[in-house]
């Protein structure tokens, strides 16, 4: 008896054709206009010198959605962990 395969759909995620890079950044910015939004992700030496970076522009309504999903994984992760602190 041979064994099923096992089936796939569109809302399954399927492995990357090719690896996605990963980048760190420990400063962003921000520019918005009346279509896109715009994040620099920069990763900034202690020197003030930029070793890396990368822009990730976004439509508007991404940029919202994205916003609202970042809030409410960040209270996640500061109800089971506790407050982050923040700089001043």
């Amino acid at each position: 008896m041979s064994t099923p395969k096992r089936r796939t759909t569109d809302h399954e995620p399927q492995p990357p054709a090719q690896p996605i890079p990963e980048f760190y950044a420990n400063t962003v910015q921000i520019n918005v206009n009346a279509f896109e939004v715009e994040l620099s992700a920069m990763l900034v030496s202690s020197k003030n010198e930029l070793k890396g970076a990368l822009n990730l522009r976004l439509s508007p309504q991404t940029a919202v959605m994205l916003a609202k999903i970042l809030t409410e994984q960040m209270a996640s992760y500061e109800a089971s962990f506790g407050k982050i602190p923040l700089p001043k």
